[in-house]
């Protein structure tokens, strides 16, 4: 693979720590400029949308601040401290962020693979205490061993197409996600059967009135804790958590929007007691959110086929059904999923640095419950979509563990960039 060549992060270019506005001037905040924050370092290779943003003034306000499209982005603070992102798009960011301007003709893809498989050492290259820090000077003093410029650009070409693969995947998989919510919100919102057999759409007809307005007649509504039972997840000891043992949900496996984050399942191989398992198709909620972006605070979770049975964390609820009839954890996952109980898990969080969501938030919430048939029928429809989520999550597993050993041996010099077909 050609001479390899040690030098540091610094000595590959410009390296700047972000900058925060005034956050008691709201004309700073909400405008069309993204704002990187540790949070967005959420496993995506590239940042192209954030969740706070910066109006122009905003940007001004923060001078350098600011990563062109193709910096690298670090979290150099507290728990995502050692995560890795490329600026997808110029961005401005705060000061738990460095970002890393890497010159010509060195490849900044390349240095970006190079440091995704470094969280740990990152880590330990940080000082303090109580809240770990690398500061702009021990990040630039970390070192990187760079092959020559040509093959870092191959190197990067060949992780980078089983990123986009796995992207591409993500994407197919949220398409589907967002097909069953939008057919749930037509039948169960709007009471609009799209694609209803002739037989179960008569079930819609007619309007009666309900504590949730009018509904279709003859069907009723129900609080959520009628048709669940709620356990509460495993308070783990962190010596038992490693390498071996059972899969371990924790709050880490909760990506926004009802998605599993199979890339945060650790093992446990501790004791605990029968309801702290929950097994394939299972249904999980989030109780506990680190941020205060409230996007996985109860949030859904279907345990997915892993083999074996998994542990899921105190950071989360596990959905019990006790309603008579089949389909209903499809039904309230999706209804878990819908804009009305995200708001009411938001309103209802209590906490401020920790947020905490009670029981009663779950339980109390009303769902309209129809008819057997009419619930079969959707379930027969959602299914393949969510199947269809499912097998586009365990593929996307595969390409990482892929890339993942790829990465290892090409960044190692191990594996000649030149004989891989990208």
């Amino acid at each position: 693979m050609g001479e390899r060549r040690t030098t540091t992060l610094a000595a590959l270019g410009r390296i700047a720590v972000g900058k925060t506005p005034p956050t008691g001037r709201a004309e700073l905040f909400g405008g069309p400029v993204p704002f990187v924050t540790p949070g967005d370092l959420d496993g995506r290779r590239e940042i192209r949308a954030t969740a706070r943003t910066l109006s122009e003034a905003g940007a001004r306000a923060i001078g350098g601040a600011r990563a062109p499209r193709g910096a690298l982005l670090v979290a150099c603070i507290g728990a995502e401290l050692g995560k890795v992102a490329i600026a997808g798009v110029e961005a401005a960011h705060n000061q738990q962020i460095c970002s890393v301007v890497v010159r010509p003709p060195h490849c900044a893809e390349y240095v970006y693979y190079d440091l995704s498989a470094r969280a740990g050492e990152l880590r330990g290259a940080a000082g303090g205490s109580a809240q770990p820090i690398l500061n702009k000077r021990a990040l630039g003093e970390v070192a990187v061993a760079l092959p020559p410029p040509e093959v870092q650009r191959r190197v990067a070409a060949i992780l980078g197409a089983f990123d986009a693969r796995i992207e591409l995947l993500e994407e197919t998989g949220a398409t589907a996600l967002a097909l069953a919510d939008a057919l749930f919100r037509a039948w169960f919102v709007e009471f609009t059967p799209s694609g209803a057999p002739r037989e179960v759409a008569a079930l819609f007809e007619g309007r009666e009135g309900s504590p949730r307005g009018p509904i279709p007649r003859g069907w009723t509504v129900a609080r959520v804790g009628e048709l669940v039972a709620l356990d509460k997840g495993l308070s783990y000891r962190g010596e038992h958590v490693g390498e071996v043992g059972r899969p371990l949900v924790g709050l880490g496996c909760f990506a926004p929007g009802g998605r599993f984050a199979a890339a945060k399942l650790r093992r446990y191989a501790g004791p605990f007691l029968a309801h702290h398992q929950a097994a394939a198709g299972d249904l999980l909620i989030a109780n506990t959110d680190m941020s205060q972006r409230r996007d996985v605070l109860g949030s859904p979770l279907r345990v997915p086929p892993l083999g074996e049975p998994v542990i899921y964390s105190h950071h989360a609820f596990a959905l019990r059904v006790t309603a008579p009839g089949d389909g209903w954890r499809d039904y309230l996952y999706l209804a878990l999923l819908a804009d009305e109980f995200r708001a009411r898990a938001a309103g209802f969080a209590t906490g401020t640095t920790v947020l905490a969501l009670p029981r009663d938030a779950i339980l109390g919430h009303t769902v309209v419950v129809p008819p057997e048939p009419v619930r079969a029928a959707f379930v027969r429809q959602v299914g393949p979509l969510l199947a269809r989520v499912e097998h586009g999550r365990a593929q996307g597993e595969t390409m990482a563990g892929l890339r993942d050993t790829l990465r290892s041996r090409l960044i190692a010099g191990e594996l000649d960039a030149a004989a891989i077909v990208a």
